[in-house]
C-alpha cells in the first residue's frame, strides 16, 4: 500500500529532524535540547519537513503534528532534548500518526 511506504518515509523524516533540532544546531530558544516540542518554532519546522518530503497538504501535515505532539505529551516527552532520548518512541508515535492521517477511512 503506497500509504504505508509514505507512512514509514514520514517517520524517518520527522524522527531526524527532532533529533537534529535537539543537537543544538539551531541558535533558536524553540528547537533547542530545553525547547518544548510544542512550541511554535518546532510546528512550523515539522510542517515544512513533512509538505517538502512527500505529496502532503499542510492540513493533514499539520493533524499528524497534533497527533505525534499528543502522543508526546501523554508520555510525559515535553522538551526536544527528552524526545531525543526516546528516539524509538517518537519513531512509532511518527509512524502511527502518519498512518492514521494518510490511510482512507473505508
Amino acid at each position: 500500500m503506497r500509504s504505508h511506504g509514505v507512512s514509514a518515509a514520514l517517520a524517518t523524516v520527522l524522527l531526524a529532524l527532532v533529533v537534529s533540532a535537539c543537537g543544538g544546531g539551531s541558535s533558536s530558544n524553540a528547537t533547542s535540547s530545553g525547547g518544548a516540542v510544542d512550541s511554535p518554532a518546532m510546528r512550523k519546522q515539522l510542517e515544512q519537513a513533512i509538505t517538502s518530503s512527500a505529496s502532503v497538504k499542510p492540513a493533514q501535515a499539520n493533524k499528524i503534528i497534533d497527533c505525534i505532539l499528543a502522543k508526546m505529551n501523554t508520555a510525559g516527552i515535553k522538551t526536544n532534548g527528552e524526545a531525543e532520548s526516546h528516539q524509538s518512541q517518537v519513531e512509532q508515535f511518527s509512524e502511527s500518526c502518519t498512518e492514521k492521517v494518510l490511510t482512507p477511512s473505508s
